[in-house]
């Protein structure tokens, strides 16, 4: 049976239907009156209504007046930031994979949740981040700090509940004890229970080559602050608030709220001999991409 909510107060949870956002959203139905799980549709993401099966059956479980699914398009939200891709990549990406493409998508992401939560009055939001997928720039710290400071300079508290914990093995584990089976998996991603990125093999593959590099990433972060502020105002604007309608009180963030830099270790090790096959084999595939991407970033 579930728990009564420890606060009577919402909560808005970046949701993809997968095992991490599963059961960060299973922990804040235990502790919010009502939770609502956010997915994205955008033209790189496939399978987008496979989410609905996990939100089913967190519904079920915790009731559907508690836990409320909705899925909203980024198509327009993405084109600014997306726009800038082959520039970026040339100023933050020039010896790593393209981070810049999944970090300005998940940035989208962020700012978008922001909005509901204002607009919607919630003060409580969360992702499904793990320091194990810290390899990837989504997940690495000092992104999930930004955001922190960013969400609660508009008095929304922001958290990743379970970034500490060990493996995925350990996430499955806890969703079992809650009651939530998953289906078959390849990789770290449900086959059948959540959206597919289409460019997702592409950079995983490029980031066992050159891994990213976690201060350009941060840097990239820090740099688009401003154009996430911009968007948050437009789209305050266009639902008829003003920022300082919407805006709360600011929130501290205290340094032991942040999480701490530690080395990176990839989340899947090929081999050597693979290693040394794979940079072979795409050396060639990377070198074209990069040059696409610089005869882009002079164009634009």
């Amino acid at each position: 049976m579930p728990k009564n909510p420890v606060q009577d107060a919402e909560a808005v949870l970046m949701f993809s239907g997968g095992m991490d956002s599963s059961l960060t959203a299973a922990h804040l139905a235990e502790r919010f009156r009502k939770v609502h799980l956010i997915t994205y549709r955008s033209r790189r993401l496939a399978r987008v209504e496979s989410s609905r099966i996990n939100a089913r059956k967190l519904a079920a479980i915790y009731g559907s007046d508690r836990v409320v699914h909705t899925i909203i398009d980024l198509h327009d939200e993405q084109r600014e930031l997306l726009e800038q891709v082959p520039a970026d990549y040339v100023e933050y990406c020039s010896t790593s994979a393209p981070g810049v493409l999944c970090l300005g998508c998940k940035l989208t992401m962020y700012t978008r949740t922001l909005v509901y939560c204002l607009e919607h009055g919630v003060t409580h939001a969360a992702d499904g981040a793990l320091r194990v997928q810290a390899d990837h720039p989504e997940c690495m710290p000092g992104t999930l700090n930004a955001i922190k400071v960013l969400f609660a300079e508009y008095g929304v508290a922001f958290d990743s509940p379970f970034y500490e914990v060990g493996s995925k093995r350990e996430v499955r584990q806890l969703l079992a004890d809650k009651g939530i089976e998953l289906g078959p998996m390849f990789g770290a991603t449900s086959r059948k229970e959540q959206p597919f990125c289409l460019l997702g093999p592409f950079t995983t593959i490029w980031h066992f080559d050159a891994p990213y590099d976690e201060d350009q990433m941060e840097r990239y972060v820090h740099d688009k602050l401003p154009l996430l502020r911009r968007r948050i105002r437009r789209e305050l604007e266009q639902r008829g608030l003003s920022e300082h309608e919407a805006l709360a009180t600011p929130l501290p963030v205290p340094p032991e709220a942040l999480y701490e830099r530690r080395p990176i270790v990839m989340q899947v090790e090929f081999g050597p001999r693979r290693d040394r096959w794979l940079s072979r084999s795409l050396g060639p595939v990377w070198w074209t991409l990069d040059r696409a991407m610089r005869w882009s970033s002079q164009r634009g």
